[in-house]
């Protein structure tokens, strides 16, 4: 509202001056001036304060112009003074007063005072700025505040004054002086509406929309992106398309909300119900049979369906009487397998347009569902329409059979129009509807709401005064909603149903309403059924087996907003309690609708946990970001409750369960994942909880063997496994052992690093894996078998590498955990980088990349592009291979790793030497040796030094100081058992020996290393070619062998 002090200048001389009844006299000639200006404008007084008034515009009746109406009130006030009547006129000069004006947000209604009540009054900081400004203007001046202003700029020329410092605010208020009221103005709106009025100014797009029909019907599928920006008629567009069609189709639509951008698969689960017509009364058989019916009916097997799609329409497993176990990631595959697959054959029984609406909103699982129908749309008789927001921007937007429509704003024919639709009763006046058209700028939204605005007072009132007053514009969203709030108070009785409405959300079901009003059903009934009449809801299906939505998300803020605090954490407690005690179908189904209102009525300790629950069942499903999101709010409620050893205990668990989302979306090195872990492990050691303490070590452990410095995830490690020694739990064992295995492999020591892997995969349990995931975000098997392979190939066993990596995998698809797989498959990856297999390793690293992109896995993307640029490389691409290195290097740095960024700079030095760019190649390999040593990565020292040994003799250095780089390598290779690493190191420097005509002293040690791999066949071209180098040089020299290591 906009509140208004004005007072009198001078007053307190005047009483020096003048006998008390004439000062009476010309006090209450001083109060009539200015009240007449006031009810002119449409204000209210609230009180008179001596020779000073305090003026509400907006309030009692909100009013959709009351920052205007108080300023023109101002203006008119310091006019008649001016003009200086003979009652205003005090020894021939005029009265003077001086007027504040401020916009804001108040407490309003009656405030109890000692055995009285206050009516009308209000409470904020809305009056006390108001009344400062009133204390500093000059007489006859008016100041407003800078949000008044923003909201009135348009309409009246005013003077900055500049920032100004108000006794009792914290900070300085920019100031301005309304001067004169403007004749010309213009408005601005950016608004969302769901509107379903009939169409205007959209020929063009509607004959696109039709077009595209008719090429489905003609056997090829479409894709339609209706974009613009909020309120411009999306919705509106796609109504005057469905009213156009004759029969023949299918036609479904769902739409996306903001509240649910964090509930996987939200829009096509409320898009199934209805389709099958499930109804909350139906029982789980009876859901079941439905389910069933409707499968069979489109062609899909139920047998195959119904244990994936039945989970997701909230069928128990005990009715679905399925024995068919399967992973998160396999149940998330395949149910947009099916659910795509359910819609073409659906297409194919009958053309079928698809809606899906403010996909903006759209939680990921959905997006992904979406995407690929997008792919499979050219196979079907299926016209998909999708609508969002300007900024949102699919990547499929720019496939074959997808075409993009943006919306304008409307010309002025066409606001006419759309005015002569909505005035079919009130008979509005050409000047009522010029100024229409002008304050909406033609945007959809505003025009319909305003016109039903105006069109409701002259049917109410008899009158259009408001509009003629000629009102400026108003900034949005605040116009907006003094427009809604205009029409929400023209509901008198029925208001508190709509506002009560506004707590359960957008949409809501009718049973959920009748207990939380605790209204009479019969008066619930009427009250919704004004409100479907006046067009504020929309309702589908009859009481009590109905749902009712509003009309658009801001006529449902407006209502929200005019609640008291106090009376929003009422009706949303309520809503949590009957949700629990009378649902428990929806908490079962939606514990983040539950956790969301306890968590508005302020009992956040009864929030948490189900918080907690949504999200594990986001991480059981790997919907990642949002059970993040769920997660976060946990740990909110958590900070606010009192400082209990049980608040610890929960934020611990909350903290383990953030980590595992959030390794999973950015990777382990992300920088909150050591502030997340570190404030756990305190937690756990503080409380004793040893479960809960090995999760935030093993998160740590991952961290800093990711990011480093290795000698901290090493120390870490060693902390993790006598933890887990101490106690009875052997999957805590195997995981320890797992992660301080690979630790070891990358700070170089093999031998045990041998031991502890090979301990962890004898070990490991995979009836544990899904509680291991859970607990430490990743599968110690597949990791371990992963981090094997690697390691046996170092030590010269290929063969067992490739088993141990085929292992992997095959337990990574059989577990159905997308980290896990792509984890495996990058691993795979590297072991076929290392035997020269470019084509697995390619096939690998493509399949790495696809499905981290699939899962927001930013870290092994960044790892699978660089050895895929490996392989283009190695296929002779050399430039395109070294480009894609550059991109995987910038976006594994990018994730905040640094453990592997010493392996991709020696994999870009040695294709810089391919490319002949010897002293770039020096450059990248230089700094791949600081980088490993600044971390403590040491076993690929002695490739690197091969790597730095090569370029040195491309760039005409001297061969010794080559072959002084490859001593350097074969000692350190040798003492770290890597015999791979050694045969490659020795090699290079047998091949300098050679050319040098210097003693060779490495062809014994050559053979022997030859005749222990030998067996290996997947490196039977290696060892040819080294057995002919060998040979060649022997025939040449019988020097004595020596060996350097």
């Amino acid at each position: 509202m906009t509140v208004m002090f004005c007072d009198l200048v001078g007053s307190t001389a005047l009483s020096q001056k003048l006998d008390p009844e004439d000062l009476r006299d010309l006090i209450a000639a001083f109060r009539k001036t200015c009240a007449d200006a006031v009810r002119q404008c449409g204000g209210w007084i609230a009180r008179y304060l001596g020779d000073g008034m305090l003026v509400y515009f907006g309030y009692p009746s909100a009013d959709e112009n009351s920052p205007e109406m108080a300023v023109r009130a101002a203006l008119r006030i310091i006019l008649k003074l001016r003009e200086g009547g003979p009652d205003v006129m005090y020894f021939g000069s005029p009265l003077q007063a001086r007027i504040g004006v401020h916009t804001g947000l108040v407490v309003a209604g009656d405030l109890p005072s000692g055995d009285e009540r206050e009516a009308f009054s209000i409470v904020g900081e809305t009056p006390n700025i108001a009344a400062r400004l009133q204390s500093i203007a000059d007489p006859q001046t008016i100041l407003i505040s800078e949000t008044t202003y923003a909201l009135v700029r348009h309409r009246f020329e005013c003077r900055e004054l500049g920032q100004q410092h108000l006794r009792g605010t914290a900070r300085p208020v920019r100031v301005f002086e309304p001067v004169a009221e403007r004749l010309n103005y213009a408005t601005q709106d950016a608004f969302e509406l769901r509107d379903l009025t009939p169409l205007a100014g959209r020929e063009k797009e509607l004959a696109a929309l039709v077009k595209a029909w008719a090429e489905v019907k003609e056997d090829s599928g479409r894709a339609l992106l209706i974009s613009g920006e909020p309120g411009i008629g999306k919705s509106r567009l796609i109504h005057a398309f469905h009213s156009s069609l004759e029969g023949g189709c299918s036609f479904i639509a769902c739409n996306c909300a903001a509240h649910c951008s964090d509930s996987a698969f939200y829009p096509i689960v409320d898009l199934l119900h209805r389709y099958i017509s499930i109804d909350s009364s139906d029982g789980n058989h009876e859901r079941l049979r439905k389910v069933a019916n409707a499968l069979e009916q489109s062609g899909l097997p139920s047998g195959e369906a119904l244990p994936f799609l039945g989970p997701l329409l909230s069928i128990p497993a005990a009715v679905l009487g399925s024995s068919i176990s399967f992973s998160p990631l396999a149940w998330r595959e395949k149910t947009i397998e099916l659910l795509v697959s359910w819609i073409m054959k659906a297409s194919e029984r009958r053309p079928m347009i698809l809606v899906v609406e403010d996909l903006h909103w759209a939680d990921p699982s959905t997006l992904e569902t979406v995407s690929r129908l997008v792919s499979s749309i050219p196979r079907a008789k299926l016209l998909l329409i999708v609508t969002s927001r300007q900024e949102f921007n699919p990547e499929w937007t720019c496939a074959l059979n997808v075409s993009n429509i943006n919306l304008a704003r409307l010309a002025v024919d066409d606001a006419k129009q759309m005015i002569d639709a909505l005035d079919t009763r009130a008979e509005l006046s050409d000047e009522v509807r010029t100024q229409l058209i002008e304050r909406t700028d033609g945007v959809p939204l505003f025009l319909e709401e305003l016109t039903k605005a105006v069109v409701e007072t002259k049917l109410l009132d008899g009158n259009t005064d408001n509009l003629r007053r000629d009102p400026g514009e108003s900034i949005i969203p605040s116009t907006l909603r003094d427009f809604l709030m205009a029409r929400l108070d023209r509901l008198h009785s029925v208001k508190r149903i709509a506002q009560i409405a506004s707590t359960l959300g957008r949409e809501f079901r009718y049973e959920l309403l009748l207990a939380v009003s605790s209204m009479p059903e019969n008066d619930l009934c009427e009250a919704l059924s004004q409100l479907v009449d006046r067009e504020l809801l929309f309702q589908r299906g009859v009481p009590p087996r109905s749902t009712y939505f509003f009309k658009h998300a801001l006529i449902q803020e407006a209502a929200y907003q005019s609640l008291l605090r106090s009376a929003r954490r009422h009706y949303h407690r309520m809503a949590a309690d009957v949700l629990t005690n009378q649902f428990p179908d929806i908490a079962d189904q939606r514990p983040e609708l539950v956790a969301h209102h306890f968590s508005l009525g302020g009992a956040d300790h009864l929030a948490i946990p189900y918080w907690q629950t949504a999200g594990e069942h986001a991480l059981e499903r790997y919907a990642n970001a949002e059970a993040l999101a769920h997660l976060r709010k946990a740990l909110t409620a958590v900070e606010r409750l009192a400082d209990l050893p049980e608040r610890a205990q929960q934020e611990a668990i909350i903290l383990a369960s953030i980590g595992t989302a959030v390794t999973a979306l950015k990777g382990w090195a992300a920088p909150e994942a050591e502030t997340i872990y570190s404030r756990a492990r305190i937690l756990c050691q503080a409380l004793g909880d040893t479960h809960t303490l090995a999760a935030a070590l093993r998160g740590l452990q991952s961290y800093f063997q990711v990011r480093g410095p290795l000698r901290a995830a090493r120390q870490v490690s060693r902390q993790l496994l006598e933890l887990a020694q101490r106690g009875d739990d052997r999957s805590m064992e195997v995981e320890a052992k797992r992660a301080f295995g690979w630790c070891l492999f990358c700070l170089g020591e093999l031998g045990p690093s041998k031991q502890l892997l090979e301990n962890a995969v004898w070990d490991y349990d995979p009836g544990q894996s899904k509680s291991n995931i859970r607990a430490y975000g990743s599968d110690a098997g597949v990791a371990g078998l992963s981090n094997l392979a690697w390691l046996e190939w170092s030590i010269g066993n290929s063969r067992r590498a490739i088993e141990r990596s085929d292992e992997a995998i095959r337990l990574a698809r059989a577990l159905g955990h997308p980290l896990s797989l792509t984890y495996a498959l990058c691993m795979s990856a590297a072991v076929y980088q290392g035997l020269q297999q470019p084509d697995i390793a390619q096939s690998l690293a493509s399949s790495t990349v696809q499905l981290g992109k699939e899962n927001s896995l930013s870290y092994w993307c960044a790892w699978g592009t660089i050895i895929h640029g490996w392989t283009i490389c190695e296929q002779g691409h050399i430039e395109e291979g070294i480009a894609e290195i550059k991109r995987g290097i910038s976006a594994y740095r990018a994730t905040g790793a640094n453990l592997f960024n010493a392996y991709a700079l020696g994999l870009l030095s040695d294709a810089c030497a391919k490319a002949g760019k010897a002293c770039e190649g020096i450059t990248h390999v230089s700094e791949a040796i600081a980088s490993a040593k600044s971390i403590d990565m040491h076993i690929f020292d002695a490739e690197l030094l091969r790597i730095k040994a090569a370029l040195l003799v491309q760039t005409g250095a001297s061969e010794d100081l080559a072959a002084a780089e490859l001593r350097k390598a074969v000692k350190i290779s040798h003492h770290q058992g890597a015999k791979m690493l050694e045969l490659k190191a020795r090699t290079a420097l047998f091949e300098i020996s050679a050319r040098t005509k210097k003693s060779p002293r490495e062809s014994t040690r050559i053979d022997r290393l030859l005749d222990e791999l030998r067996e290996e066949s997947a490196f039977a071209d290696l060892v040819r070619n080294k057995e002919h180098l060998a040979s060649s040089a022997l025939a040449s020299t019988s020097m004595p062998d020596k060996d350097p290591a």
